[in-house]
């Protein structure tokens, strides 16, 4: 009799030690490789099909609405008085984004023709407004050698590029001039008045004051 109980306060001890030892692990705080300098746009987010159509014929993606808009010059500004002031914009553009697997594209979605022909022949490359180096990326906790999950978030591209989540960019590195944003006539224009011109973007608090800037600032924004 003796020798069961002191069993069965063995086996209790066992199990409340080891319900404790999960109960600690699970309650670890997370730490993170995932950093706050890094933009991380989700695939599904940005890249979705149109609202119309059915999921066994899915409508092309609605698009983004983009307006680009200078905030701030210098002084003198020898483009003040043609293209570069303050409050200068793009007049809206309809664009979308793709993704391939070093870049992510955004694409204007207006073209000019749009015929059932052309469609047919599949042979349209559409304008490529702006492009930024691109990695595809999952964002997950890794899993030890074990086979046990950690508490430690990670970039994670064990998957195809195609079916990882995220798309991790460097929005400051465009492939294009960033005054691309602003539209071919404006390009053309700051191209042969200037040399060298590109914006720059700079990260700032709202409660620091403004930084200097010159005519290379820009900005841009999107929305649906």
């Amino acid at each position: 009799m003796f020798a069961n109980k002191t069993a069965l306060a063995c086996l209790g001890a066992i199990a409340f030690a080891a319900s404790a030892a999960t109960g600690c692990a699970a309650d670890r705080p997370a730490r993170t490789g995932v950093f706050n300098e890094n933009v991380y746009l989700k695939k599904a987010f940005i890249i979705r099909p149109g609202e119309a159509g059915t999921p066994e014929k899915p409508a092309e993606d609605d698009g983004w609405m983009l307006k680009t808009t200078v905030l701030q010059t210098s002084t003198p500004n020898p483009l003040g008085n043609s293209v570069l002031w303050t409050g200068a914009e793009n007049n809206g553009a309809l664009v979308r984004f793709v993704t391939t697997q070093g870049h992510l594209q955004m694409l204007n979605i207006r073209e000019i023709s749009d015929s059932k022909e052309i469609r047919d022949q599949e042979t349209r490359t559409p304008e490529v407004v702006d492009s930024w180096p691109a990695t595809h990326v999952d964002i997950k906790y890794r899993v030890n050698l074990d086979g046990e999950k950690t508490n430690f978030i990670e970039e994670n591209q064990e998957l195809d590029w195609k079916q990882r989540q995220y798309v991790k960019v460097d929005l400051t590195k465009a492939d294009l001039s960033d005054f691309a944003l602003f539209g071919p006539q404006t390009t053309y224009i700051i191209a042969q008045c200037a040399s060298g011109a590109r914006s720059v973007a700079r990260r700032q608090s709202r409660s620091s004051p403004a930084a200097s800037s010159s005519t290379r600032r820009t900005t841009t924004s999107s929305g649906r």
